[in-house]
């Protein structure tokens, strides 16, 4: 659901290119990385040159490189790149002389389906690299990561491989997820490598929140990793040393979270602009960053229920942890609300001063006043797009004609139209209007008797869609 989608063409949008790369690995060196993933939406060996080239500037303690092994078809080509890898690897130890590079290999039923190899073929390719050129005992290692449920398929790697499994704690414990479970393989000729599961995320960027029952599963398993993986406190990584670190997340086209999971979707922060040091100031200089950090995220849920429960609920619901904040704060309303109460709590706390009349009188409000007022008001996610932008003002005026006059006519006219729309306008649009359909906001405008309606305006922007080349629903699409 979550791949990238090959149909788009290359872009600065949908690729990190080679002058990102470059800043990234500048990233990491001055904000002293210890723990680097290279993964996302895609696959990173799809350009070999720049993962080459991390490999050997990388300055992280452990740098993982993510990959579903599909350029390993080819056994020739398979030992060329990741000989390439290797000396990169080795190249870069002169400068960073006790860092530890990882291939971890993404396998279970859905990946070994789309390669469509000779079955474990390519796996076996890869196995034997390592098996015949690096060895066990090195810091230039491999791993296989899978997901709950497909152990029969690792079951069967194995046979082929003619090698052993065993229960073992993973040699990695300190950096992998402790809700993963672990296993070790070794091969007929004694080369090790470690096996871990994941839970499978019930990933959905439309959950219905009409039913809670059949949400309450992805809500879980959220929860779980929140509480367990993450602490509480997923922003923050706690070293062993006791010291705390940031946790960032960068996107393909450079945007990044300073903080994981508690950045707000209207601080702009861009890997293109910004270093290390401006990273910072811009997360840790926004109020609302800035509490969620310190006071973890649930401190932020609870504010925020406080008006709307239905926004924690899709949050966690979606079940992809790099959406959570994009969702949790997607409307305004909420933004200005859960920045206000944190702001009170600074104050109250002697940490925030302000001189402002205006900020006087909003600060002093009750937490009472401020519900009452965030109910009381007529501002919307459907009034949010159509003041956004022309395009959504537009249609939004042309769906709620529909509404009156019950002729959906005007809407496909006017798509067919403006064939120049981008897609991204268009997808981001049907994506709200499938969201409204199943309960996710409270909207203030249209009746139930138009809500019910919504169905054939999404009928009509899919078809409009697939007449265009398809895109990538990367983060920051949303």
């Amino acid at each position: 659901m979550f791949a990238a989608n090959m149909l788009e063409p290359e872009n600065s949008f949908n690729t990190f290119t080679e002058e990102r790369i470059d800043k990234l690995i500048t990233l990491v060196k001055d904000s002293n990385t210890n723990y680097l993933l290279i993964s996302g939406g895609g696959e990173p060996f799809l350009y070999p040159n720049l993962m080459y080239r991390l490999a050997e500037k990388t300055s992280a303690n452990l740098t993982w490189f993510v990959t579903s092994g599909f350029w390993a078809k080819n056994r020739n080509y398979a030992f060329s790149l990741l000989d390439r890898m290797y000396q990169s690897y080795l190249k870069g130890t002169a400068q960073f002389p006790n860092r530890k590079i990882c291939l971890r290999l993404s396998l279970d039923f859905q990946h070994l389906e789309k390669i469509n190899s000779n079955k474990f073929e390519y796996i076996i390719n890869i196995i034997d690299f390592f098996e015949e050129k690096i060895g066990n005992n090195s810091n230039f290692f491999f791993q296989i990561h899978s997901i709950e449920g497909n152990e029969l398929l690792i079951d069967q790697l194995i046979k082929t491989l003619n090698g052993k499994l065993r229960n073992k704690d993973s040699v990695l414990h300190s950096f992998d997820k402790k809700t993963e479970s672990h296993i070790t393989a070794t091969t007929s000729n004694g080369f090790i490598f470690d096996i871990t599961f994941a839970k499978l995320l019930l990933s959905n960027l439309a959950p219905d929140l009409s039913n809670l029952n059949n949400i309450k599963e992805s809500i879980n398993i959220w929860e779980k990793d929140h509480n367990i993986n993450e602490k509480g406190h997923a922003p923050l990584q706690i070293n062993s040393d006791g010291t705390i670190g940031s946790d960032m997340l960068v996107i393909y086209d450079g945007r990044v979270s300073g903080a994981w999971q508690s950045e707000m979707p209207d601080v702009k922060i861009n890997i293109d602009t910004h270093c290390h040091k401006s990273i910072m100031k811009s997360t840790f200089s926004d109020i609302a960053v800035l509490a969620t950090i310190e006071k973890g995220l649930d401190y932020r849920f609870n504010i925020i229920n406080e008006v709307s429960e239905k926004s924690c609920i899709r949050a966690k619901a979606v079940n992809i942890r790099d959406y959570t904040s994009p969702i949790l704060m997607e409307e305004d309303t909420i933004k200005l609300y859960y920045t206000i109460r944190a702001a009170q709590d600074y104050i109250t706390n002697n940490r925030l001063n302000y001189s402002d009349s205006e900020l006087k009188s909003i600060f002093s409000l009750k937490k009472n006043e401020l519900i009452q007022l965030f109910h009381s008001s007529n501002q919307d996610i459907l009034k949010q797009f159509y003041n956004s932008d022309s395009f959504y003002k537009e249609i939004i005026e042309i769906i709620e004609q529909y509404f009156k006059k019950d002729d959906i006519t005007p809407l496909i006219k006017y798509l067919d139209k403006n064939k120049n729309f981008e897609s991204i306008k268009i997808d981001k649009f049907r994506l709200l209007i499938e969201r409204i359909g199943k309960s996710w906001y409270e909207i203030k405008k249209w009746s139930n008797e138009d809500l019910n309606k919504l169905i054939h305006i999404e009928e009509v922007l899919k078809k409009s869609l697939n007449k265009k080349i398809g895109i990538y629903e990367g983060l920051s699409r949303l």
